[in-house]
């Protein structure tokens, strides 16, 4: 296969079994939970979810020219584009309050615009990327199709096995649903019965609002906090047209927050039982169902920061040559080579590990000194490596 050609990887139908079992045991959970809350959950979490769209429109132009002729797959690209969106309409939100420009007219107008230039984007020519969805290289995901010797019925018993699996973390996040569909306060009384909301996270845009721009608060000491996720929390309150309006679907933002970041630990993980077990990890540990049923900001800045470490973790892929040599031979294994991520991704990463930091000062120690030290690691190993190159040619010289 030529060098830079680009590969559509097929989505075979049991490839989807997981992902539809875990959707309909999902509903059915909310359902047997309560049909209110189900409906509650499907009405309210309209405009939160255009919210989301909206930020990936404005974030997919710069993830895309930033991660142009990168090896990245499709999930890990939407993702980095939805974090990179939320950093812009945050930084939007914050200049139109602090100027009093904002208003319901001027947020409509910001989410409408991320919804054009996400079509945009969409429609336009594709840049780069030959990876599949699941963070699979297209060539590796042919190869081994072609060399299986699993059936098709196979193929779907493990796929039927891998989303019962996942009925743990579905019923996990039905539960967060399910709270979140109630008052603030109402759950969760080892949170205070939500006093860090009413306090904090959606009282400080509740006296923006009223107040008709963003200030300072002197009376409120929280409010002197990172506002990244409270910023979106005051854009859905001019969406909503009211804050009362707006508390049930803020909590509800918060828990899309976590479903994207359990949709990033799949894609930053294996595919099959690896992708199965990140999945479980993530969305069963209980705090994450506890915090995620609030207008928090912790899965949004966990979110943040998993896009982040995964866009400076080097890629697995498959050689070019798949082991072949001139002659043709095909008795050797593809090689699984790592790719240092170039500067590029390096910034972009950098981006979404500000916007984390956005959430809470110590996202700043947790997040950003980690991946510090992670680059770094990285452009030891690229020199080393670069290093022994030069050794190797001047020897062979």
């Amino acid at each position: 296969m030529a060098a830079g050609a680009r590969v559509v990887r097929k989505i075979r139908p049991e490839g989807l079994i997981a992902p539809v079992l875990g959707a309909a045991a999902f509903v059915a959970a909310l359902a047997w939970l309560s049909p209110l809350a189900l409906l509650v959950a499907v009405t309210d979490s309209v405009l939160p979810a255009l919210l989301l769209v909206s930020a990936a429109g404005w974030g997919g132009w710069p993830t895309r020219w930033l991660l142009r002729g990168s090896d990245v797959s499709i999930a890990l690209r939407g993702l980095t584009a939805v974090v990179v969106g939320c950093g812009i309409l945050a930084a939007v939100v914050l200049i139109l309050g602090v100027t009093a420009a904002l208003d319901a007219t001027s947020a409509w107008m910001v989410v409408a615009g991320g919804i054009v230039l996400g079509g945009t984007a969409l429609i336009s020519r594709p840049m780069g990327g030959k990876r599949g969805i699941g963070g699979e290289s297209a060539e590796c995901g042919a190869g081994a199709a072609e060399s299986g010797a699993a059936s098709a019925a196979s193929r779907a018993g493990s796929a039927a096995l891998r989303g019962a699996a996942l009925l743990a973390p579905v019923l996990c996040l039905a539960v967060m649903f399910f709270a979140a569909t109630a008052p603030p306060g109402t759950f969760w009384i080892i949170e205070g019965n939500g006093y860090d909301v009413l306090e904090y996270h959606l009282q400080a845009p509740r006296e923006y609002f009223d107040a008709g721009r963003i200030h300072f608060l002197p009376h409120n000491v929280y409010a002197q906090f990172p506002q990244q996720v409270e910023l979106l929390y005051l854009m859905l309150m001019y969406l909503c047209g009211g804050t009362l309006e707006a508390a049930i679907p803020c909590q509800l933002l918060h828990a899309l927050f976590g479903v994207l970041a359990v949709g990033a630990a799949a894609a930053l993980s294996p595919a099959g039982w690896g992708r199965v077990a990140a999945v479980c990890i993530t969305a069963s540990v209980p705090w994450f169902c506890t915090v995620g049923a609030l207008a928090y900001n912790e899965l949004a800045g966990l979110l943040f920061a998993m896009v982040a470490a995964g866009l400076l973790l080097p890629p697995g892929r498959c050689d070019a040559g798949k082991g072949t040599s001139s002659a043709g031979d095909t008795t050797q294994p593809a090689r699984s080579i790592a790719v240092e991520p170039g500067l590029r991704r390096i910034v972009l990463a950098g981006c979404c590990a500000g916007v984390a930091a956005g959430c809470k000062y110590t996202l700043l120690a947790l997040v950003v000194v980690p991946l510090v030290v992670l680059c770094a690691a990285g452009a030891a190993r690229r020199r080393s490596a670069e290093s022994a190159e030069r050794g190797a040619r001047d020897a062979g010289s």
